[in-house]
């Protein structure tokens, strides 16, 4: 992907991510959660992993669980 179309992107998600009550989680989120939040949802804590993600990627509970629900996508 040129540099062109990353901007247009983010700008993109940031557009998305910034609408109330929407938990969309940019692709880039998605692709850099944590091992210790991947241990926590292998090991079936889906609810802590959703809060520990939040509170390491500064992001709302909804979009945390938004990136990780998207995981099995």
């Amino acid at each position: 992907m040129d540099d062109e179309t990353k901007t247009r992107l983010d700008y993109i998600e940031s557009q998305l991510a910034g609408k109330a009550g929407f938990a969309y989680v940019p692709w880039s989120q998605r692709r850099s959660i944590p091992d210790e939040v991947l241990e926590l949802v292998r090991a079936g804590k889906k609810g802590e992993a959703v809060m520990v993600y939040a509170r390491t990627a500064g992001i709302s509970a909804p979009q945390a669980k938004a990136a990780i629900d998207a995981l099995g996508e």
